[in-house]
């Protein structure tokens, strides 16, 4: 019991975090230079794979939990 609560409480940190990266890759990328969108794209890319693998383990965890 202590992993799932341990496990769920890690993956909404971990949800907020790259929610906020998102959300701070998505307004910045109209400030940037030409130059420098490439890395702000590269930041949307890995916010939203951040986003959905942290959703995927909260899953998996929640389907090892409920099967036992």
């Amino acid at each position: 019991m202590a992993d799932f609560i341990a496990s769920m409480i890690t993956g909404i940190f971990t949800l907020i975090i790259c929610a906020f990266a998102l959300y701070a890759s998505i307004i910045s990328f109209s400030l940037f230079d030409y130059a420098f969108r490439w890395f702000d794209a590269f930041g949307i890319v890995f916010s939203s794979a951040c986003i959905l693998i942290s959703i995927a383990a909260m899953i998996f965890s929640c389907y090892e939990f409920f099967s036992q």
